[in-house]
């Protein structure tokens, strides 16, 4: 993987000004079971972004 693919990867999840990001694992449910309030993963997506 190349520096420059992996910095336009990360800016695409990390605010520009400070660096700082909020990564919110959604994906537990494939090993965990369902998980109570994520029934509808785009509108939960919607209500958080």
């Amino acid at each position: 993987m190349s520096y420059t693919g992996k910095a336009v990867r990360l800016e695409r999840i990390m605010n520009r000004r400070t660096w700082r990001t909020v990564i919110v694992p959604m994906d537990h449910g494939m090993s965990l079971g369902p998980i109570k309030g994520l029934v509808n993963m785009t509108e939960t997506v919607d209500k958080i972004a």
